[in-house]
């Protein structure tokens, strides 16, 4: 048996020298079932006591710690709005997320709010321009400043 990589914490393991790949074993599945204790679990990946208890719960009543598919809140967006989100923010370099924001729903009418927007360009290594909060000069200011 032949570990070629670790990702995050699954661990893909080939057998033999063959390019098959046998199974996808979850380190902290084995780790229960070999009867760890839960400070040396929760040492070994930096987990919380809450989660390694509601880990061993849940190996205890199913047999396994997998997630079901479709658990946690929906994504605002789909892939699709997010593609078109980095498109307009390359064509638009000085937009804000508002701006963004508001194109998106001109275009799509999804609402989606300007964290939202940020998260998201974040995701595909662009940054939103953020609009300087500054106090408005009076004329007064604004003619000492100039002079």
């Amino acid at each position: 048996m032949q570990i070629l990589y670790v990702k995050y914490i699954s661990v893909h393991v080939y057998v033999g020298g063959d390019s098959r790949e046998t199974g996808l074993i979850s380190a902290r599945q084995k780790r229960l079932e070999a009867g760890q204790s839960q400070v040396q679990i929760r040492r070994d990946f930096n987990l919380t006591p809450s989660v390694v208890c509601n880990l061993r719960k849940q190996f205890q009543d199913t047999g396994s710690i997998e997630r079901k598919p479709g658990q946690g809140r929906p994504r605002a967006t789909t892939a699709t709005e997010d593609c078109y989100l980095s498109i307009i923010a390359r064509r638009n370099r000085g937009a804000t997320a508002s701006q963004l924001s508001r194109d998106l729903y001109a275009a799509t009418r999804t609402r989606v709010l300007r964290v939202t927007v940020s998260k998201r360009l974040h995701e595909t290594g662009l940054f939103v321009r953020r609009p300087a909060v500054c106090v408005p000069l009076t004329s007064t200011n604004r003619r000492v400043r100039l002079a």
